[in-house]
């Protein structure tokens, strides 16, 4: 017995060493935005984080431009990561906090609910770098709330309970896979690689290390498509959904308790470290939009650019790549939009910027 436990404790140990001195893994789009502002983060006054919805939708050199227009200066970053997810988001943003960041006063960060991560990610570094306890505890907790909601629909036993245990099979079955990746991260297992190639061979890893700085300002344009506006088939697709969008009375999902509590962490986080947290509802046109009413209730620091009248430009078909993204002039309106609505704010509430920036 004594022998098992003292065989955990050394694997714990040695596991917890290996994750302060391996490199960063190898996380697509993360690791390249994680090294940049680790050698650079003190140069931004304000981050950008989110899903794709961030990383191709806000630029940097306008929202700065545009804050420069209305005497107010600033630099910013796109931290964006296409097919980030809560609660990837949180842990990412926990190493974000760990880089240099002496001047950083402000993020904004996507709204978002507890979901899955995306299957495209499936079997890469991506999928498992950011699955430690404490996000693989939300994932519990959000397992459990859809199981609870998924029988107490209509009863436990009701005709479509066939349906029911379908569901709770692939919940099931999703759940032990976040587990086993849990594990699997802790483990460092097969990572022990990076750290003898950057002893035995120093050379090559200073040779790749200026490929993967090539992040500039964190912004890639969006227009990897065709523009909506060239395609009939998408275009009406996307003119169908903005006229549900137009109809729809509830435009907001509020999400369960543990989606409450990830943007509440993530909130707490920041304001723990002296930096001010702004909340972005993106301008999507999906059915629903995720802003919890108590989240809304509690903070005025929400930026709804979810709402069509607010800003029609960014629903203009011209302007869109999709339901969900917008395309490069559409991204330029958006960053605009932005800056004017942050430097309201600002003044709304009497807030000087300092001499160094914001």
């Amino acid at each position: 017995m004594l022998t098992v436990a003292a065989f955990f404790v050394a694997w714990a140990a040695t596991s917890a060493w290996l994750g302060q001195v391996l490199p960063f893994p190898d996380a697509a789009f993360v690791r390249a935005k994680v090294e940049k502002l680790a050698q650079h983060g003190d140069d931004y006054d304000i981050l950008f984080v989110g899903s794709s919805r961030i990383h191709y939708e806000i630029e940097p050199a306008v929202f700065d431009r545009t804050l420069g227009e209305l005497d107010v200066t600033a630099r910013s970053f796109n931290a964006g990561v296409v097919a980030m997810r809560c609660p990837e988001d949180g842990y990412y943003l926990e190493q974000l906090l760990r880089c240099p960041h002496q001047r950083l006063k402000w993020v904004f960060f996507e709204l978002m609910p507890v979901t899955e991560a995306d299957l495209v990610l499936r079997g890469t570094e991506r999928n498992t770098y950011w699955r430690d306890g404490k996000r693989t505890w939300l994932l519990t907790q959000h397992f459990s709330s859809q199981m609870a909601d998924t029988w107490s629909r209509s009863g436990l036993w009701t005709r479509d309970w066939p349906k029911k245990f379908s569901v709770s099979a692939r919940l099931a079955g999703a759940w032990l896979e976040d587990v086993t990746l849990c594990a699997e991260n802790l483990s460092q297992f097969g990572r022990g690689w990076p750290l003898l190639e950057q002893k035995l061979a120093p050379s090559t890893k200073r040779a790749s290390a200026p490929k993967r700085d090539l992040v500039g300002d964190g912004w890639v344009s969006p227009s990897t498509v065709k523009p909506l506006i060239q395609d009939e088939k998408r275009r009406a697709k996307y003119e169908r959904a903005y006229a549900a969008l137009l109809a729809e009375r509830q435009r907001f999902d509020a999400g369960d308790a543990v989606s409450f509590e990830a943007v509440h962490a993530k909130i707490d986080l920041l304001k723990s470290a002296g930096i001010t947290p702004l909340l972005i509802v993106p301008p999507t046109v999906a059915a629903k939009r995720y802003l919890p009413a108590s989240v809304a209730s509690e903070t005025s620091a929400i930026m709804d650019f979810s709402e069509s009248t607010k800003c029609p430009e960014l629903f203009a078909v011209e302007n869109r790549l999709d339901e969900d993204h917008l395309s490069a002039s559409g991204a330029e309106i958006f960053s605009q939009a932005l800056a004017r609505e942050f430097v309201g704010r600002l003044r709304k509430s009497a807030q000087k910027p300092p001499a160094t920036g914001l």
